[in-house]
C-alpha cells in the first residue's frame, strides 16, 4: 500500500510493529546477545530499539562487564538508570560520593534535572557483571532523555582498543 498521508504512515508503522512483536521473543538467551566494546565498557545488549528479536523496545537493557581491577567509563547522564549486580563487588562514584555494592545489590542512579556523573569501579578479584536497565523514552524525549549523555572518561579497555579512547 502506497503511503499517501501521515495517517497512512501511522497505520503502516503500527501494522509493522504488530508483525514484529508477533515474530519476536519474550525470552532472550544471553549467548544470543550482541556484544560490543563501548566507552562505558564491554556491553552485551539484551534489548535495544535496533534489535528486532526482543518483543519489547520499552527498555534499554544490557549487561556491563568490568574486569578485576578496572572501572567503567565516567558518564554524564540524565539518570534514571537501574543496575542489578549479578556478580562481583565494587563501588559507584555518583557525583563525587562513593557507594559500595556487591552481588545481588541494586544500584539506582537517580534522575536529576541537572543530570548526574557516575562511574563503577571493580574492587574485587573477579569480573563484575551488572544488568543495566533504563526506560526507552526516545520518541517522546529524545535518545538522551531531553538532556545530554557525554563520556567524560572511557573505560580503560575501550581506550586501549581505540588509541586513547576519545569517543566520536
Amino acid at each position: 500500500m502506497a503511503k499517501t498521508s501521515l495517517w497512512d504512515d501511522y497505520i503502516e508503522r503500527g501494522a509493522s510493529e504488530v508483525e514484529r512483536v508477533r515474530r519476536a521473543t519474550a525470552v532472550i538467551e544471553r549467548e544470543t546477545c550482541p556484544v560490543e566494546l563501548t566507552p562505558l565498557g564491554r556491553v552485551r545488549w539484551y534489548t535495544h530499539p535496533e534489535l528486532d528479536g526482543p518483543v519489547s523496545h520499552a527498555l534499554y537493557q544490557f549487561e556491563l562487564e568490568i574486569p578485576a581491577g578496572s572501572w567503567s567509563g565516567r558518564i554524564a547522564h540524565q539518570g534514571g538508570i537501574v543496575h542489578y549486580v549479578l556478580s562481583g563487588q565494587g563501588y559507584t562514584d555518583l557525583d563525587g560520593r562513593q557507594h559500595a555494592w556487591e552481588a545481588t545489590d541494586v544500584i539506582g542512579i537517580p534522575a536529576r534535572a541537572a543530570g548526574v556523573t557516575f562511574q563503577h569501579v571493580n574492587t574485587g578479584t573477579t569480573t563484575v557483571r551488572l544488568m543495566v536497565a533504563m526506560v526507552n523514552l526516545d520518541s517522546s524525549l529524545g535518545p538522551f532523555l531531553g538532556a545530554e549523555v557525554r563520556v567524560i572518561e572511557p573505560a580503560p579497555e575501550y581506550a586501549a582498543a581505540n588509541a586513547g579512547g576519545a569517543p566520536a
